[in-house]
């Protein structure tokens, strides 16, 4: 494996696409001081994930993109994004992608966001770093040398030295995934921590659940039974007041047939007593004839009783027999109409007298017939009165009847909100058991993942266990070698 080609866009002096192919062996690059050769190590450091602006001589990263230049140097504007590109020969598959060549891409734009992409696919930071740290490869190992590391590695300290000879033998990989993974065991058994006390919350929530379960179960059983009987009771009411309400209304209209038979009879009896009236009044014409007839008659036998005197007074003062013959037939005709007057007296006192009974009688019948219309009239206030009534008790039955069916109507629907709480009791006691069954077999998961990184863990000791023994094995050899360089002279470490 080796570097095959390096591309740098808009990256601190670059400000055009510049491509540095490489061949297997020793490459060099030469240029007089300023030219930008350092600038290719920090593409190198950059693209394989270098994220300190110190380490890449600038303030902060933006400064990796190119800022423009004057006149003098072309007169270029500054750019909006940094990009490099690096394509590593992989045809000996040190690499775990299955491709002869791979190419690692990084662009910085001047906002601040940073994109990685390997064959062209996006990436995020750490599978770059795992990817070249299955190869020995990354910005903080041996691999990149720059300008005063050798002085720095010269007088490093013992711990310093040891971290550059395990970066050198390939520990660091196996260290980097040890803290991978016990950073996941840690987050691992703070998630198993929360479901075990997740598991514990429910597993003591449960008994109190399971009995205000089966009180509630119990309680909708009864509320049930009670809300069945209060239906049951309502509809008998309503019934009862539907009897009583046609009840009502049949004796309603009993009551309107007589107050109509009554309101009949009363025209009939005022019709009668018109009648009467009249009749009375045609009986008093007919008494005033025959009084006035009478008072005649009187007149004429007071004239005729005169008549007689003065005839008794010349009968006895002796006047002529010629007159007295005249006399005694003018006498004898006044007697006859005496007679007369005397006969039609009688009948005039006596169809007087039948007058006189008849206004009686009549004005007998005329009392009895307004004594009757006042009965009637009576009687049809008394029945308005109970018709008021009638109506008024309607009335109430009907408002009874109402609030009635408002009731059975207001259980139904109070029967319809606790089946509906009853079913969201049912879902929220299935989404807690759900959540329990989620937290057992996400807690038998986290246990059996929480098994493998064990065993990971214990493989990665293993490895790591190893290279500390190909370490010691290379101090040992560098040791030897060291011991062999200081006995050998001068002539034989530089032959001629």
């Amino acid at each position: 494996m080796h570097l095959h080609s390096l591309t740098l866009r808009g990256f601190k002096s670059f400000a055009s696409a510049t491509t540095f192919e490489f061949t297997p062996g020793i490459n060099a690059v030469v240029g007089p001081n300023g030219s930008g050769k350092s600038n290719i190590v920090d593409a190198l450091a950059w693209v394989m994930g270098e994220q300190g602006a110190k380490s890449l001589r600038g303030g902060s990263m933006q400064d990796v993109i190119f800022a423009g230049a004057g006149a003098e140097q072309g007169g270029k504007s500054a750019l909006g994004r940094a990009k490099v590109s690096l394509r590593i020969d992989n045809s000996d598959g040190a690499l775990t992608i299955p491709s002869a060549e791979v190419e690692i891409s990084r662009t910085m734009f001047r906002a601040g966001g940073s994109e990685y992409e390997i064959n062209g696919s996006p990436a995020r930071l750490s599978d770059v770093q795992d990817l070249l740290s299955e190869a020995g490869l990354g910005p903080e190992m041996h691999v990149l040398i720059g300008q005063g590391q050798l002085d720095k590695i010269l007088h490093a300290s013992a711990a310093e030295r040891r971290e550059v000879i395990e970066e050198a033998a390939g520990i660091l990989k196996y260290r980097r995934r040890q803290d991978k993974t016990a950073r996941k065991l840690e987050a691992m058994s703070a998630n198993l921590t929360r479901l075990n006390d997740l598991a514990a919350e429910l597993q003591s929530q449960l008994k109190p659940l399971g009995e205000q379960a089966e009180s509630a179960a119990a309680a909708r059983e009864l509320q049930a039974r009670i809300r069945e009987l209060n239906a049951l009771l309502i509809a008998r009411q309503a019934h009862a007041l539907d009897g009583l309400l046609d009840a009502e209304r049949e004796r309603g209209a009993a009551a309107a047939e007589h107050a109509e038979q009554l309101q009949q009879q009363w025209s009939q009896a005022h019709a009668d007593g018109l009648e009467h009236d009249t009749h009375l009044e045609s009986l008093r014409a007919t008494q005033a004839a025959h009084a006035e007839q009478l008072s005649h008659l009187n007149q004429l036998l007071t004239r005729t009783h005169a008549t007689a005197s003065v005839a008794a007074e010349r009968a006895k003062t002796g006047q002529q027999n010629a007159d007295m013959t005249g006399y005694d037939a003018e006498v004898n005709r006044a007697a006859e109409r005496m007679e007369a007057d005397e006969q039609a007296l009688t009948q005039s006192t006596a169809a007087l007298e039948q007058a006189r009974e008849a206004l009686q009688q009549a004005a007998e019948v005329a009392e009895s017939a307004r004594a009757q219309v006042q009965s009637i009239e009576q009687k049809l206030t008394a029945h308005a009165a109970a018709a008021q009534q009638e109506r008024q008790r309607r009335a109430e039955l009907t408002e009874a009847a109402a609030v009635a069916r408002a009731g059975y109507e207001r259980a139904n629907d109070e029967e319809t909100n606790r089946r509906a709480e009853v079913e969201q009791l049912t879902a929220e006691a299935a989404g807690i058991a759900g959540q329990r069954a989620e937290a057992e077999a996400a807690r038998t998961a986290a246990e059996a993942e929480h098994d493998a990184h064990e065993q990971r863990l214990t493989k990665i000791r293993q490895e790591r266990m190893n290279a500390e023994e190909k370490r010691d094995a290379a101090r040992e050899e560098a040791a030897r070698t060291a011991q062999r360089s200081s006995r050998c002279p001068r002539a034989c470490r530089y032959p001629a």
